[in-house]
C-alpha cells in the first residue's frame, strides 16, 4: 500500500469515526496525537500549506483553510467535533503549528465549498500548465479558492479553458487581470 493510499484510508477511517456522536470517546487523545505525528512525518515540508493539509486530514467536516478569525468547513455541522479534536491537538503537539489548533478552537466557522486537499491538488495541477501566463498564484485560505492574476485577458481566458479541461471547477478559481506597476514610477 502506498503512502497516499495509507493516508487516504486513515483519513477516511478518522472521518467516519468522527461523524459518530461518540467521536471523542472513540478516538483517544493518544490516537489523535499519534495520527498527527504520523502525518507530519510523511509530509514533505513545514509550510502553512503543509500544516493545512495535515489539518484537512485530521479535522472532520472538510477543512478548507483559515484566517485568524474564521475557518472553512465543507460540513459546518461538524464544527464542534473539529474544535474538540483541535483542542486535543493543541495539547499534544510540540510543533510550530500549535496556533492553528488554537484558532480552530475559537474562530467562527464558515461554509466552505472545497477542502484543503482538493484546493492543493488543483493548485499543484495548474502549476504544471506550461506558458500559463499568470503573474501570481495562490491558494487563498481567506476565501476558500485558488487565486491567479494575469498580465492579459487572453492569458486569463486560455488558463480558464485549460483549468476546465483539467477538471478544476470554475467556481474554485478567482481569475483577474492585473496590469502591475510600470517603471519608472512618477
Amino acid at each position: 500500500m502506498t503512502f497516499h493510499q495509507r493516508v487516504a484510508l486513515g483519513a477516511l477511517s478518522f472521518v467516519l469515526l468522527s461523524r459518530s456522536s461518540g467521536a471523542q470517546a472513540t478516538a483517544t487523545p493518544q490516537q489523535i496525537c499519534a495520527r498527527r505525528d504520523s502525518l507530519a512525518r510523511h509530509t514533505p515540508g513545514a509550510s502553512v500549506d503543509d500544516a493545512f493539509e495535515i489539518a484537512a486530514h485530521l479535522l472532520p467536516g472538510g477543512f478548507g483553510g483559515l484566517t485568524t478569525t474564521y475557518f472553512f468547513l465543507k460540513q459546518p455541522a461538524l464544527a464542534d467535533t473539529a474544535r474538540g479534536i483541535a483542542r486535543t491537538l493543541a495539547a499534544c503537539t510540540q510543533d510550530e503549528w500549535r496556533r492553528l489548533w488554537e484558532i480552530v478552537q475559537h474562530a467562527d466557522v464558515r461554509q466552505g465549498q472545497y477542502d484543503w486537499i482538493e484546493l492543493r491538488r488543483w493548485y499543484a495541477l495548474l502549476l504544471t500548465v506550461e506558458n500559463a501566463g499568470w503573474r501570481s498564484a495562490d491558494i487563498d485560505e481567506g476565501v476558500n479558492r485558488l487565486s491567479y492574476e494575469f498580465a492579459t485577458s487572453g492569458a486569463l481566458e486560455a488558463f480558464r479553458t485549460r483549468a476546465e479541461t483539467l477538471g478544476v471547477p470554475a467556481a474554485a478559481l478567482i481569475l483577474k487581470v492585473e496590469n502591475g506597476v510600470r517603471w519608472p514610477v512618477r
